[in-house]
């Protein structure tokens, strides 16, 4: 069966059972994972859907179980298509959707079974342009390890996101679990860019979200059970990724102007990036991929406070001369690490 034919089998779903929301889940070799992840959305409480199972030509064994499932489960679509470029089939799912809500999971992740039902329903009563709901985090295993501490239902607009992001660093939005309106995203390279914002472009969609007029709800419920591995990309670079944003966001007229107004959260995000960085190169020893993230142009940071541009010159050393600054930070507080482990245990 083509792809065509898949997507024509698709919309004849959408039309002839009235359905309001296409579940996608994008897929790279991860049979240790994918069919608990499968199973999970499959056994929702909501259960008028299509799953559209976007795959990497996958060749691990995830095939088979793909197939498996579907010959099951008839709301299963498995489209084969190559993803060279991060987010490609994430956009394309978009551009694909024929629904009023559309999700994209991740494979690797689990969700609990009253999320359709929960997020379809503050939707439909809300003016949400995009809903996330609170999340477990869970080891390989799938043991629970931390969980998102703060409960409650919350709102963002008019750059409460931005706000929450440079100051707390926590947003609660969960993008393995997110609920979006389709008509307001249909043109999607508006509101995630990889090539600019890399890894983390999907903070775009938020900020962007917000920046179009949108708002963006975060549920008082854990029903994502995010799990952290070793194969995550994320993992291990995340300071890498908030500061390839921070880049983004310093070149953007619109998100510089009101930047340049909160240099105390500034200071503080810039800070958080580069604690962030040298627990990469903990983890991954490291340095080139730190040292490009580091080269912040420091001719952007005028305009900025003294505490802001005081960390700007800390970056500007450090990508300079990191040998004499970044290895040495990495390990002081590799010793620091190992001490709280043994005084643990």
């Amino acid at each position: 069966m083509g792809t065509e034919d898949v997507i024509s089998e698709y919309n004849d779903k959408v039309i002839s059972n009235n359905q309001i929301v296409t579940v996608f889940l994008t897929s790279s070799n991860r049979a240790k994972y994918v069919g608990e992840a499968i199973k999970s959305i499959l056994n929702q409480t909501y259960s008028n859907f299509s799953l559209v199972i976007l795959d990497n030509y996958s060749k691990d064994g995830s095939q088979e179980i793909f197939k498996k499932l579907k010959s099951e489960d008839s709301r299963l679509i498995l489209i084969e298509r190559k993803s060279e470029i991060l987010f490609d089939n994430f956009k394309y799912a978009f551009s694909m959707c024929r629904t009023k809500y559309l999700v994209v999971f991740h494979d690797d992740d689990i969700v609990g079974e009253t999320y359709l039902e929960d997020a379809l329903s503050t939707m439909e009563r809300s003016g949400y342009e995009m809903l996330s709901p609170l999340a477990y985090y869970i080891d390989e295993a799938g043991k629970i390890v931390a969980a998102a501490s703060d409960v409650k239902t919350r709102v963002y607009t008019n750059d409460e996101y931005l706000n929450c992001l440079l100051s707390t660093h926590e947003t609660g939005v969960t993008f393995p679990a997110t609920i979006y309106r389709t008509a307001f995203y249909r043109d999607i390279d508006n509101f995630i860019n990889y090539e600019y914002a890399g890894p983390a472009g999907d903070q775009l969609i938020p900020l962007q979200t917000e920046r179009n007029g949108g708002k963006i709800c975060i549920l008082g419920k854990r029903l994502l059970y995010y799990r952290i591995h070793n194969e995550q990309g994320s993992t291990g670079n995340h300071g890498v990724m908030e500061l390839k944003l921070l880049h983004f966001l310093l070149e953007d007229d619109y998100y510089k102007g009101i930047l340049r107004g909160k240099d105390d959260k500034m200071f503080s995000y810039l800070l958080y990036c580069y604690k962030a960085l040298i627990r990469n190169y903990i983890e991954h020893n490291d340095i080139s991929q730190i040292k490009q993230a580091l080269s912040i142009n420091r001719d952007i940071l005028k305009g900025f406070g003294f505490k802001t541009n005081a960390i700007g010159l800390l970056y500007h050393i450090s990508y300079r001369a990191p040998a004499l600054v970044i290895r040495p930070l990495g390990n002081l507080l590799r010793i620091r690490i190992k001490k709280r482990e043994k005084s643990i245990e």
